[in-house]
């Protein structure tokens, strides 16, 4: 198949072409040799932005940045689920390791923290132990799938309520972050 480059105006194959999805044809307007050509005489124009350069918008955008990241992940969870899942069953001796490692590396400072969270969340610990013995019982049954958007990825008891440890919704590992960042769903 030919197409001819909107710059030299020649008409080429359209191996000569990069891909691009936006276009009618799935081809960039441009050849390659053209594009080529452009990257280098304006090269001082598209440079990357610098890591400092990086680091001020992120925090000037830091909300903007987000609501993108949120509505990627959002369009995307079945997708970034399966891939996550897929890592960990590959990796998943290298990843233990490496927890171990980063346990041990820093021991002490994880033994205070555990300290200092038991200390502020007594009630906390308290319904996550009598679910975690009614479910070992027998007594409740863990869901498989997330109450809310129905993944079957990291399945988890959400209490709306500590005073009340066996009412609890089910939900995937991403909802209960939702709901605990007051995200909406």
């Amino acid at each position: 198949m030919m197409k001819i480059c909107s710059t030299c105006n020649k008409e080429l194959d359209t191996l000569r072409f990069s891909k691009r999805s936006a276009s009618p044809d799935g081809f960039s307007y441009i050849c390659k040799s053209c594009a080529s050509k452009y990257k280098k005489e304006n090269a001082h124009r598209l440079k990357k932005r610098t890591k400092e350069e990086e680091a001020v918008y992120r925090k000037n955008n830091r909300e903007c940045i987000r609501k993108a990241n949120r509505n990627y992940r959002n369009r995307n969870k079945d997708r970034l689920n399966a891939k996550a899942r897929e890592k960990h069953a590959t990796n998943h001796e290298e990843i233990n390791r490496r927890k171990s490692q980063k346990r041990l590396a820093n021991k002490d400072q994880r033994s205070a923290y555990q300290a200092k969270y038991r200390a502020e969340n007594k009630e906390k610990i308290w319904a996550h132990h009598v679910l975690n013995l009614a479910v070992k019982k027998g007594e409740i049954t863990k869901h498989d799938l997330c109450e809310k958007c129905g993944s079957d990825f990291h399945v988890v008891g959400h209490h709306p309520d500590y005073r009340r440890p066996l009412e609890v919704i089910w939900m995937c590992q991403t909802c209960h972050m939702r709901t605990h960042s007051g995200v909406a769903a």
